[in-house]
């Protein structure tokens, strides 16, 4: 989660998560969820949309305009809920700037900002991943092959035949 019930347009309350949680250079998910602090209900009919800055300071970029398409859904107390999904594609590796505007019907938009930092691709997790699956699979055979020698000795020793 990147924003927690932060007041917004009309006394309403933001949520924001994003997919996946910790950001690297590719697609991420925006999921924005507005609800009403009395009751803690999921309001239905908000606009939303998202506006994202590079804020990496090399290069200068123009604002990312993201529209929202809510999506209406049961959460985890089984209540409908309308989440304002949006898709980005982060290219660069720094902190973003990301303002989400939210209006209730045809009112007037309130603002709440969030710095989301994108890190690196860790260049040395596949290497240990096949490393460890590797492992895995020889420590796998190895006792497979232990397992069925032992049955086989204890199955001669069980019927009487002797290796000869």
């Amino acid at each position: 989660m990147q924003l927690d019930r932060v007041p917004t347009a009309g006394g309403r309350q933001l949520s924001l998560w994003t997919g996946p949680s910790v950001l690297r250079p590719g697609q991420a998910l925006l999921e924005g969820l507005v609800s009403d602090p009395a009751t803690g209900d999921a309001v239905q009919g908000m606009r939303l949309r998202y506006e994202l800055v590079y804020q990496g300071g090399h290069h200068d970029t123009p604002p990312i305009e993201l529209p929202s398409q809510p999506v209406t859904t049961l959460s985890e107390r089984n209540l409908q809920e309308e989440l304002h999904l949006a898709v980005v594609e982060l290219q660069e590796i720094g902190p973003y700037q990301l303002t989400i505007y939210a209006a209730e019907g045809d009112g007037p938009e309130a603002s709440s900002q969030v710095t989301l930092q994108v890190i690196p691709l860790n260049p040395w997790f596949k290497p240990i991943l096949y490393s460890l699956s590797l492992l895995t699979g020889l420590v796998t055979v190895a006792f497979v092959l232990h397992t069925v020698g032992r049955l086989r000795s204890w199955w001669r020793g069980r019927t009487g035949l002797r290796a000869g």
